[in-house]
């Protein structure tokens, strides 16, 4: 388990064992991060597992993004896509390497509509996800309808620098563990964003500008406040627009290795969220 900065101390992330439709929607038109344990209403997804995704979509290529985890700039990454078996083969090549690497595969195309090309492996998937769309579309987008809807599936033991999402983002952990380091958007000039200088060269269409250029595993951010909470199977985690988030991943043990599996979605902001954080209006168009 990686060590993370204990000082200043992390304010746990609310977490609630149960909580009403109510109450989580007023959490989110609060901006406020929350945490719920065992989300039993999307049974179908928690049977996903790797030898289970096997099964269910074995000729499906998906987005693969990877790069050198020690290196905090984003710096590019692979628009390589593979099958999963090709992953997983792939992921124990780099199990055995010193170095360590981001490595992950994303699912994120369920909200593509494949009936028309035959695809029925990805439409097994959709489906399974019906009622997780449902929900947030029905109780929590204004817009009732998401932008993306995806797993993640990656190595043990990785993390994801501290970011900010110009979405609203809600994530449902299958297998495995995440442990999110969480800043306010109020504290947007604490964290020392990129600037074309610092990312030198290395823009990413531009998404580096939403990275933090501080290392929030080993180093603390003055005078700033930092949520910490952690999902394990079968939680979900609410990140309203704009909280800045840095994520450590730790996989659970399977007949192919040690892999971390979630589900997440994205949703577009109204006009009166935006508002709320005029500063991200900079971003509103690019992403």
């Amino acid at each position: 388990m990686i060590k993370f900065s204990e000082e200043p101390v992390a304010i746990p992330v609310l977490l609630f064992n149960n909580i009403s439709e109510g109450d989580l929607n007023q959490f989110f038109l609060n901006s406020q991060p929350v945490i719920i344990r065992g989300a039993n209403f999307i049974e179908n997804v928690m049977e996903w597992s790797l030898d289970n995704l096997l099964q269910k979509i074995p000729n499906v290529e998906f987005p693969l993004s990877y790069r050198d985890e020690n290196t905090h700039v984003i710096g590019a990454e692979s628009n390589t896509k593979m099958k999963l078996h090709e992953f997983i083969e792939k992921c124990n090549e780099i199990a055995l390497l010193s170095k360590p690497i981001r490595y992950y595969l994303s699912g994120s195309n369920l909200l593509e509509n494949d009936e028309q090309n035959g695809n029925e492996e990805l439409n097994q998937l959709r489906n399974n996800c019906s009622k997780f769309k449902q929900f947030i579309e029905e109780k929590l987008s204004k817009t009732k309808q998401l932008s993306s809807l995806g797993f993640w599936i990656g190595l043990d033991k990785q993390k994801t620098h501290l970011h900010f999402d110009c979405v609203n983002n809600l994530m449902l952990q299958i297998r495995g563990k995440k442990t999110f380091l969480l800043i306010s958007p109020s504290d947007h000039l604490k964290v020392n964003l990129h600037s074309y200088k610092s990312a030198m060269g290395q823009e990413m269409n531009g998404e580096i500008y939403r990275f933090s250029q501080y290392d929030i595993f080993k180093t603390d951010i003055p005078k700033v406040q930092v949520f910490k909470g952690s999902i394990q199977r079968g939680d979900i985690i609410l990140i309203p627009l704009g909280w800045f988030h840095a994520v450590y991943s730790e996989g659970e043990e399977s007949s192919c290795g040690s892999f971390n599996i979630a589900l997440n979605a994205f949703w577009n902001a109204t006009e009166t969220e935006w508002n709320t954080w005029k500063h991200l209006k900079l971003f509103k168009n690019n992403y």
